[in-house]
C-alpha cells in the first residue's frame, strides 16, 4: 500500500482526531512546500497551517474549522473544497482541491486527497478576464476610454500590476509591483530605471 500512495502524483494526507499529520506521501511534501514527509509528521497542526494563506476562490480567508479535514474530524462523513493556498515564505500559489474523507479506525481519522489544478485554474482566469477585457473595449464609445476599466480588471486579478502605454506616452497604470513576484515589474515600477 505505501509504495502504491508514494506513486501517486495527488497529495495523499491522514489527519489523527487531533488534525496533525499522521501519513503523507511525497507529492504531499513537495506540493505543501516541505523539504520531507518528516517535516509534515512534526508540527502541530497550527503550525503547519501558519505557513499558508488559504483563501477561497472568491477571494475570503478560509477558517481552519471549515477546511474538509476538520469538518469530517467533526462528524461530516465527507466534504470538499476549492482552495487558492500562497506559500507565505515563498509566494507560490497553487489551486487545492481537496477531498476528505472519514476513516474510524481505532479513532477518527481523516483521508485528505489533493489534487493540484493551479494550471487549469489559471488558464480558466485568463480566458475569463480576456473576455471581460473584449467586452470592456467592445462596449467603450472610444477604445482608449476604456483603458482604465481593462487596466483594474487585470490587477488583481491576473497582475499585481498594469500599465498601458499608447503610442510610447503612458495612458494608464494601476496596481502596485509585488516584489516577491516579479523583479521585472519592480524594475518597471514608476521612476525605476533599467
Amino acid at each position: 500500500l505505501e509504495s502504491i500512495l508514494s506513486a501517486l502524483s495527488e497529495a495523499v494526507l491522514v489527519q489523527d482526531g487531533e488534525g496533525r499529520v499522521v501519513y503523507a506521501n511525497d507529492a504531499a511534501a513537495r506540493l505543501l512546500d516541505a523539504r520531507s514527509v518528516g517535516e509534515l509528521l512534526a508540527p502541530p497542526p497550527e503550525d503547519l497551517l501558519a505557513r499558508f494563506t488559504i483563501r477561497r476562490e472568491d477571494g475570503t480567508s478560509v477558517d481552519p474549522a471549515e477546511l474538509p479535514a476538520y469538518r469530517v474530524l467533526a462528524g461530516e462523513r465527507e466534504a470538499s473544497m476549492l482552495t487558492r493556498s500562497i506559500v507565505r515564505a515563498s509566494g507560490a500559489e497553487h489551486w487545492l482541491l481537496t477531498k476528505t474523507s472519514r476513516l474510524d479506525d481505532g479513532g477518527p481519522f481523516a483521508v485528505n486527497i489533493v489534487e493540484d489544478i493551479t494550471e487549469a485554474k489559471n488558464a480558466e482566469l485568463r480566458r475569463r478576464v480576456l473576455a471581460e477585457a473584449a467586452g470592456i473595449a467592445a462596449a467603450a464609445a472610444r477604445p482608449d476610454g476604456a483603458l482604465g476599466d481593462i487596466a483594474a480588471l487585470m490587477v488583481p486579478a491576473i497582475a499585481d500590476w498594469c500599465a498601458i502605454d499608447l503610442d510610447g506616452e503612458p495612458a494608464v497604470q494601476t496596481g502596485r509591483p509585488a516584489p516577491h513576484r516579479s523583479t521585472l515589474a519592480a524594475a518597471l515600477a514608476p521612476g525605476a530605471t533599467l
